[in-house]
């Protein structure tokens, strides 16, 4: 069995009922719509729907995490940006729809907390556009013509979002801005071991690969444990502390990392 059967296989152990990862923590949402985008991992997106439009960070079923005092908001921008993902790829037009209408009925603000977190961007908006537009949905010109990315410098966390807002839209456009290639290019630049960076910058695919190959951070017969590395979710960090062995009580991951990239690798940059 490869190693990305294996995962496929193995990530059912670490699911929830409804399919979702890292549902004990607050960002469930992302990286669950980012693993749901891959063929063969079943996820029942609609568990973190309140109602049409609005949407919390984790299944219902789990105590609201604003309210239970464990995040700032009860929603927030990369939580969305993840479902934009899984709306695109498993042609959920009503997703895109409700967001879209949900947006303009509240004035932009798509959830309880802090309003820097909550309050949805032009260019977020525009991206849930396009991805109505691509399924079928109103064409919403006067909103689409906004760009992903402004080209801003940005690291760590915010340097993955803003990789993969760009990645969606070049999807989503079916061509790179040349401000998005130079983007990308820089984040490759900056960050050589990150292999979504490194994916997105269109080089050799085979130093893509070499990464994905890497025993440390995803074993070929075993989900990866915090005894490999840290992070859950290794693009979404800076190389560095968070990539080494933690000394905390292992933990077993998801190794949904893995099967995002494997998968976009192969197919969602595919012209």
């Amino acid at each position: 069995m490869s190693k990305y059967d294996l995962y496929l296989e193995l990530i059912k152990s670490k699911q929830d009922a409804s399919g979702f990862i890292e549902s004990r923590e607050c960002d469930s949402l992302l990286f669950s719509s980012l693993i749901g985008c891959v063929p063969g991992v079943r996820v029942n997106i609609d568990a973190a729907m309140k109602k049409p439009g609005q949407w919390l960070r984790r299944p219902a079923v789990y105590p609201e995490c604003f309210a239970c005092g464990r995040s700032k908001s009860s929603i927030s921008r990369d939580m969305l940006l993840g479902l934009a993902w899984f709306a695109y790829f498993n042609k959920r037009l009503d997703i895109s729809e409700g967001v879209i209408k949900y947006a303009i009925s509240h004035g932009m603000v798509m959830g309880e907390g802090v309003l820097s977190r909550t309050l949805m961007t032009p260019s977020l908006l525009a991206t849930f556009a396009w991805v109505s537009y691509k399924l079928g949905g109103p064409s919403r010109w006067w909103l689409r013509w906004i760009p992903a990315d402004f080209g801003a410098k940005v690291d760590g966390y915010q340097a993955h979002l803003q990789a993969l807002h760009i990645i969606l839209r070049k999807k989503l456009r079916g061509a790179w801005s040349s401000r998005d290639r130079k983007t990308m290019g820089r984040l490759a630049d900056d960050q050589p071991m990150n292999p979504l960076f490194q994916l997105a910058a269109i080089r050799d695919a085979r130093e893509v690969e070499d990464l994905l190959s890497c025993e440390q951070w995803w074993p070929k017969d075993r989900l990866p444990t915090s005894a490999d590395r840290s992070s859950p979710w290794l693009p979404e960090r800076a190389y560095g502390k968070d990539w080494k062995p933690s000394s905390k009580a292992e933990r077993v991951h998801s190794g949904g990392d893995y099967l995002f990239l494997k998968w976009l690798l192969s197919t969602a940059l595919a012209e």
